[in-house]
């Protein structure tokens, strides 16, 4: 039975940041709808970054990622993809990126339709690029916003969007948005 949520991104459990809040909201109503929700996020023991470990967080399984190069935050979709095959594919229905980079959302949608799972964008940010430049972000991470906004999320169709403009955005471009 397909009843397992994976959500991943860059989150600290249980509210060390905003977008630990956010998604712990989401997966709360996931949960209430009969979902086994997982999720996988940042470190919180900046003492040890490289150990990957589970735990709960109020009642979800929360795991977390190895730190890693920016070449490999960029590129490597590896960490999703041991998740789902330890869960098992059979058992996972979706699986929900929050802001995850534009080419690892690529290789996990790949991955994701050739295994009937699911694969939904929780997108809150909306990018200028100009903006982003301008403000000392380097090329490769305006690249990377520019990706994922404009072509990345379009192709996901299936988006929780914050704001009602992004929602229309999106709506727009063919997508299965909720705001």
């Amino acid at each position: 039975m397909r009843n397992v949520i994976i959500y991943i991104g860059s989150f600290k459990m249980p509210d060390c940041n905003a977008a630990a809040t956010r998604v712990l909201g989401i997966g709360k109503c996931l949960s209430d709808l009969g979902y086994n929700v997982v999720f996988q996020g940042d470190q919180i023991d900046s003492n040890h970054p490289d150990k990957i470990c589970s735990h709960t967080v109020d009642e979800f399984t929360y795991k977390t990622r190895k730190k890693w190069s920016s070449m490999e935050y960029y590129l490597d979709p590896s960490y999703a993809i041991d998740t789902i095959n330890e869960i098992g594919v059979e058992r996972v229905y979706a699986l929900i990126m929050y802001h995850t980079p534009a080419i690892v959302a690529m290789k996990l949608k790949k991955y994701c339709d050739s295994r009937s799972i699911k694969i939904i964008s929780d997108i809150t940010e909306w990018y200028n690029i100009k903006r982003q430049l301008y403000s000392g972000h380097t090329w490769i991470k305006a690249l990377n916003f520019w990706a994922r906004v404009y072509y990345v999320n379009p192709k996901i169709k299936n988006i929780i969007a914050i704001s009602k403009y992004l929602q229309n955005y999106y709506d727009g471009r063919g997508a299965n948005t909720i705001r």
